[in-house]
């Protein structure tokens, strides 16, 4: 499974979180593969170009998505 959240401020100062996506991944968890379903994600809501940082955890496949 993997979910991909945003948290942003509006224009009144809210602090807005959303669900983006969540589902099953069949294929492995490989930094290649997640990495190609995050940018999907980011380009499906139009904010590929809006990211400002990445959270995760320590596992070495998110650290090869990021890059």
């Amino acid at each position: 499974m993997v979910a991909i959240t945003s948290h942003y401020v509006d224009d009144n100062f809210t602090i807005i979180e959303d669900l983006l996506d969540f589902r099953h991944i069949p294929e492995r968890h490989t930094g290649t593969n997640l990495a190609e379903h995050v940018f999907h994600v980011l380009h499906e809501y139009n904010i590929h170009t809006k990211l400002f940082c990445i959270t995760t955890d320590n596992a070495s496949n998110n650290g090869k998505m990021m890059k």
